[in-house]
């Protein structure tokens, strides 16, 4: 197993998600009346599968990934109890955006369609960012800072995890499993999630 292209294909499974919670929060927010209850419940099945991955993923990170870098690259201790809490303000706006989609009505639209999609866009904004963080901090110590006896065992480590879950539930070794194409962000859609970074910023604080 490579386990760099192990990582990227994780972050671009991440993004995949993200991005489709995005289309269909968009999809809700404008295309009106008729397509509501379709759009409704799209948007709460996209979320249902968001948790099941994060919690897939959180979990992988926090077993396998985090303590190996902790004790072989002492200095992103810090990184990582970032990360780590991150996790919990992530789950938190989930858990918000999951009960405001299953209060709405698949019938009639209403004034709290435009605080989901605010929502919405908020939490996609924090995961883009946490996984950026990700990338820059966890998996660049891996590329360039453990060795390649440290990368084999990691990737041993990996490898186990995988069969493990491949032997309880099909989410993530399925995925594994599958090579997938890389996906790609479209540019109208970073745009628009950029524009609300500092709105997003300040909510989070406000929170705080």
């Amino acid at each position: 197993m490579n386990i760099l292209i192990f990582f990227e294909r994780e972050g671009d499974k991440m993004v995949s998600r993200a991005d489709r919670l995005h289309d269909v929060l968009t999809h809700l927010r404008y295309e009106g009346r008729m397509s509501r209850t379709k759009n409704l419940r799209a948007a709460r099945d996209v979320i249902k599968n968001l948790e099941v991955r994060l919690e897939e993923h959180w979990n992988f990170q926090e077993k396998v990934i985090f303590p190996f870098i902790q004790i072989r690259v002492p200095r992103q201790e810090a990184a990582i109890h970032f990360l780590e809490e991150e996790h919990e303000g992530i789950k938190k706006y989930k858990d918000n955006l999951k009960r405001a989609l299953q209060r709405q009505s698949e019938s009639n639209a209403s004034l709290g369609d435009g605080k989901i999609y605010e929502q919405g866009i908020c939490l996609i904004s924090l995961l883009h960012h946490h996984l950026g963080f990700e990338k820059r901090h966890i998996y660049r110590s891996v590329r360039k800072e453990l060795r390649q006896d440290e990368k084999n065992e990691m990737s041993k480590r990996i490898a186990g995890w995988v069969k493990k879950q491949r032997k309880g539930k099909n989410g993530f070794a399925a995925e594994e499993a599958d090579a997938g194409s890389f996906g790609r962000r479209k540019s109208a859609r970073r745009n628009s999630l950029n524009s609300l970074r500092a709105h997003c910023s300040s909510r989070r604080q406000s929170h705080d």
